[in-house]
């Protein structure tokens, strides 16, 4: 093995090869983490959009994680399409063994997928939605939803406007998470936002808009799953805290 920081991603299989593991193991390689790709959900899919999602077995969840215990300890895990409250009450266990066993804190970031950006397929349910917000949340470092999947883990029936999203950051916050960074890549409701992307973070040094020119492309799923690898592997590397 490396001696590249181990960065673990529980997520899903995109038969696609644009989104969940696939992209956040291009995202680890251009980062030099390593990355250690554990299947939470399985996905029958394209470019075009989601046709089904399967949540593998939670037993089978704690097998691939139970596996990596005695080796390969991660320094951060990301969590994408976990598919099921009983697989989130996995990766919480695990997590729980690690903060008892001591040493340097696993950091957690949570890219909360509930739903598809091509086709809007639904991924979450009332009990996942719930274990979001009761156990992910309050032990995540970092959050990074979209408009839509922040309004869904507040509750809240629309997507932000831009004047709104700064609110929804603190309360998303308030419900535990250390840091929120609300991605605006696949919105378009504003003169600001047909050019840019604009991303607004809310984290305890500081607070305000992140944005960028959009880039011209074809093809927009793995984009949150790219972005929320990427700063998983910043952790991984101490370049963020």
């Amino acid at each position: 093995m490396s001696d590249r920081p181990v960065l673990r991603s529980v997520a899903g299989n995109d038969s696609g090869g644009g989104a969940g593991l696939s992209a956040d193991a291009r995202a680890a390689e251009g980062c030099a983490v390593h990355l250690c790709p554990v299947v939470a959900s399985i996905t029958a899919q394209n470019s075009l959009g989601v046709d089904r999602v399967v949540p593998v077995a939670a037993e089978v969840l704690d097998a691939q994680l139970a596996a990596l215990a005695a080796d390969l300890r991660p320094s951060v895990i990301k969590t994408g399409l976990i598919g099921s409250a009983e697989g989130v009450a996995v990766l919480m266990r695990w997590l729980a063994r690690f903060d008892a066993e001591g040493g340097p804190r696993v950091r957690l970031v949570v890219d909360p997928v509930l739903g598809a950006s091509a086709g809007g397929a639904a991924f979450c349910d009332d009990a996942l939605l719930a274990a979001y917000r009761e156990r992910l949340l309050p032990r995540a470092d970092l959050i990074t939803p979209n408009r839509r999947e922040a309004a869904r883990l507040l509750g809240v029936a629309d997507a932000a406007t831009p004047a709104e999203v700064p609110a929804q950051a603190a309360a998303l916050r308030a419900l535990g998470a250390g840091a929120v960074a609300i991605t605006g890549g696949d919105s378009a409701d504003g003169a600001a936002d047909r050019t840019d992307a604009l991303d607004w973070i809310d984290t305890p040094l500081a607070r305000g808009w992140l944005a960028l020119p959009r880039l011209d492309a074809r093809h927009t799923h793995g984009t949150g799953c790219t972005f929320a690898t990427s700063a998983a592997a910043a952790m991984a590397r101490g370049l963020v805290t």
